[in-house]
């Protein structure tokens, strides 16, 4: 009996001793480590600027008068792109375009039979349109003025950070359209697009 008591306080003891090792073990265990902070980060989004014939915003609007068969003129446009990032798709469309008879004097009403009866005009469809890239002297569109309006955006390429690119917008008037575009007028707007994608 004394025996037993004796083995199991050994043991006991031999717990006891087992314990306590492996918390002195387990409180003084360590890998080494390093820590390093970046501070002060910042984020800040690009900018993309587009400048028409040097206005920003455009307030100016291309103004002819007294068009006749035979005519032409040639309306320069700079685009810049004034921003920080770079415009992948550069376009410019025909909107809002109203074709109006604008009355009827007697040598028109001899070649147009609607005049003074429809209020749309025909200069519309008689005015040539040519948009021409001065930069790489070739042309990139080309039709009436009515149908530039209905060909939506006309791609005129990419305009990178700080470039600037040059184009005319030529338009004329063939000598053999005649009486049916005296006193018509057209109004349009000209949008000038530059999108990053």
């Amino acid at each position: 009996m004394l025996g037993r008591i004796l083995t199991r306080k050994i043991a006991m003891s031999v717990l006891v001793i087992a314990v306590a090792t492996a918390m002195v073990t387990l409180g003084t265990f360590a890998y080494f480590s390093d820590s390093e902070t970046s501070t002060g980060n910042t984020f800040g989004a690009g900018t993309l600027d587009l400048i028409v014939n040097g206005e920003n915003p455009l307030s100016s609007a291309f103004a002819e008068s007294n068009l006749y068969p035979g005519w032409s003129s040639t309306e320069p446009i700079t685009v810049t792109n004034g921003g920080t990032i770079d415009g992948n798709t550069l376009t410019v469309s025909v909107q809002n375009l109203a074709n109006d008879d604008n009355g009827c004097n007697e040598p028109e009403a001899l070649v147009d039979t609607t005049c003074g009866v429809d209020p749309d005009g025909d200069l519309g469809a008689k005015m040539d349109i040519v948009i021409y890239d001065v930069d790489a002297a070739a042309p990139i569109w080309s039709g009436t003025l009515n149908q530039l309006a209905g060909a939506g955006s006309v791609s005129l390429g990419s305009l990178n950070a700080s470039q600037t690119r040059n184009f005319e917008l030529q338009g004329s008037i063939g000598t053999s359209v005649g009486n049916i575009i005296q006193s018509d007028a057209v109004t349009f707007d000209i949008v000038v697009d530059l999108t990053q994608n």
